[in-house]
C-alpha cells in the first residue's frame, strides 16, 4: 500500500515579463534605434528603443525579420505596418505587411 503524501501550503508570486513585444496593427508606426537582439525560443529578434524610451522586441513576422536583417545596433529605423494579407494555407495566421526605412 502506497503512503499518502502530504502537501505543504506554498506561496507564489506572479512572474512578470520584462520584455515588451511590439504587437502592431495596420497603420502603426514605430520610430527608434536598434538597441539589441532578443534571443528567444523563435530565433533572434531585434530590439528597438522607441522615441518614447521604451524597448520593443520586434515580432517574429517573416517579412519584418527579413527586412531588419540589414540593420545593426545603433541604426535608426522607421517601421510601418501597412497591411495584412490572408494566409495562403487554411488555419494559418494572416501575414502582416511592413515598410521599413533606415535613418541617414
Amino acid at each position: 500500500m502506497a503512503k499518502k503524501q502530504e502537501t505543504k501550503e506554498q506561496e507564489f508570486e506572479r512572474v512578470e515579463s520584462d520584455v515588451n513585444f511590439w504587437k502592431p496593427e495596420i497603420g502603426d508606426v514605430l520610430v527608434g534605434e536598434v538597441s539589441g537582439v532578443f534571443r528567444g525560443g523563435y530565433g533572434d529578434q531585434k530590439i528597438v528603443t522607441g522615441t518614447d524610451g521604451e524597448d520593443y522586441v520586434m515580432p517574429n513576422h517573416a517579412m519584418l525579420v527579413s527586412l531588419l536583417q540589414k540593420f545593426e545596433v545603433g541604426n535608426i529605423v522607421k517601421i510601418i505596418c501597412t497591411d495584412e494579407k490572408a494566409a495562403k494555407e487554411k488555419g494559418k495566421n494572416p501575414m502582416k505587411v511592413y515598410e521599413v526605412y533606415k535613418g541617414k
